[in-house]
């Protein structure tokens, strides 16, 4: 699973998404993506918690979800009464997700973000390409916004 976002010169331009996928014996086997909800604040790491979410109704059978955010693995291992302090989108995945499809989940597992597949062999290469694959669904999904590929176009012009 990852979150992805586009940074703007304006920040309420800003536009973020999520990718949560299956991947098995090097290749996506399914995927779900979109864009962040315009209602939330549209930063990578709201949209790495909302990919939580998703990643967590997803699975049907207990399963390890892998991010490269390390507030995903954190906020797992949260006891149950933390996991929605501070933050509202915290609180959405801790109501929504946990209570319905936590006991799933049985580790979420941190993997290093934006690693170069060049040398990286058997589990490593593994784990590099799978957070390439979210990585890029993520930014499709960022891309999903309306308007959204008008307005860089725009920006690109007044850069």
């Amino acid at each position: 699973m990852d979150g992805s976002c586009f940074k703007s010169v304006a920040p309420e331009l800003t536009r973020a998404g999520w990718s949560a996928l299956v991947y098995l014996n090097g290749a996506v086997v399914a995927c779900i993506y979109g864009a962040l909800p315009g209602y939330l604040l549209q930063t990578s790491p709201v949209a790495e918690y909302f990919a939580l979410q998703q990643a967590i109704n997803f699975l049907t059978d207990l399963g390890i979800i892998y991010s490269d955010y390390a507030g995903s693995g954190a906020l797992h291992k949260a006891p149950m009464l933390l996991r929605g302090r501070g933050s509202k989108v915290r609180a959405g995945i801790n109501h929504i997700s946990y209570s319905i499809k936590g006991h799933l989940v049985k580790d979420v597992c941190k993997v290093k973000a934006h690693q170069s597949l060049e040398g990286l062999e058997g589990e490593d290469l593994k784990l590099a390409s799978g957070n390439h694959e979210a990585d890029h669904w993520a930014k499709q999904g960022a891309l999903q916004h309306p308007g959204f590929l008008q307005q860089a176009e725009v920006e690109r012009t007044y850069a």
